[in-house]
């Protein structure tokens, strides 16, 4: 047997999957109604196309028929940047520095 089967098995396997399932919600469905949420994130779920509930990390089920995810809402930090402020001359803060 050659050593590069399996391998190239495995790459098969993985192109078939990211074509079946293109978005990273889908791809996340490990059993029909088993889904696993990553850390950091949350799904948003609907339930006969109205807000249901939020899917908090973890492993979750949903029956497939009548729940679907429809937002995957990211829980990261994200830096934001704060423009610096003018001090007044005669108020009462001290200058830094």
């Amino acid at each position: 047997m050659e050593h590069g089967a399996p391998g190239l098995r495995q790459h098969i396997l993985q192109d078939s999957l990211h074509a079946l399932w293109p978005s990273p919600a889908a791809r996340c469905v490990l059993v029909q109604g088993l889904v696993v949420v990553p850390q950091q994130t949350a799904y948003v779920v609907e339930r006969f196309g109205k807000f249901w509930k939020v899917l908090e990390p973890g492993l979750n089920v949903l029956v497939p028929a009548m729940h679907q995810i429809r937002y995957v809402y990211s829980l990261k930090e994200e830096a934001l940047m704060v423009p610096s402020q003018v001090r007044v001359p005669g108020s009462r803060t001290r200058a830094a520095g």
